[in-house]
């Protein structure tokens, strides 16, 4: 017929008739994708925040009800710290441990220094992993090995369009 366009097979290259290319549906903000990022990246850190903000603040809340050290001389962590790790070290880390995991769950849900506290949760993370990983915890059924891919995937994307990081900058930069 006059004036339709002729359809030929082109499927030694692409498998589509060369009229008809592979399409992509664009929304004006960008693919699916794109617009589905930040709320990926939002959940992601409230998730990750909010249990580390809820683990933090029952093992801080223990230690000014019990004193200082409580979590250090409980078996939950000194049943689980390598033989091999330096004394001074494992009794650091003891004490340290609450309150980082509820300073860095808590500046995870804001999205507040988001990429150094991703790299910091990634961190401890991994010390969880290697500590877990002596003792046989760690696989199969241990969630620090979940989490760990989750705070790598904010390390590398950053916080998200939907966190104070984004606030700040945009006005500093107007």
């Amino acid at each position: 017929m006059p004036g339709m366009p002729v359809r030929r097979r082109d499927s030694e290259r692409t498998g589509y008739f060369c009229s008809d290319p592979p399409r992509v549906i664009v929304h004006k903000s960008g693919t699916m994708q794109e617009r589905m990022l930040p709320l990926v990246l939002l959940l992601n850190r409230l998730a990750l925040g909010w249990y580390f903000a809820a683990v933090g603040w029952r093992k801080a809340a223990g230690e000014l009800r019990e004193g200082f050290g409580t979590f250090l001389r409980e078996d939950s962590f000194g049943g689980r710290t390598p033989e091999w790790l330096p004394e001074i070290v494992t009794t650091v880390y003891g004490f340290a441990l609450p309150w980082l995991e509820l300073l860095l769950g808590t500046l995870l849900i804001l999205g507040l220094f988001g990429r150094t506290v991703a790299a910091l949760t990634t961190l401890l993370l991994l010390s969880i992993a290697i500590a877990l990983l002596g003792t046989g915890e760690l696989f199969p059924v241990h969630h620090a090995g979940v989490f760990l891919g989750l705070a790598l995937l904010l390390w590398t994307l950053g916080p998200g369009r939907y966190s104070l990081d984004s606030v700040i900058w945009k006005r500093v930069q107007e």
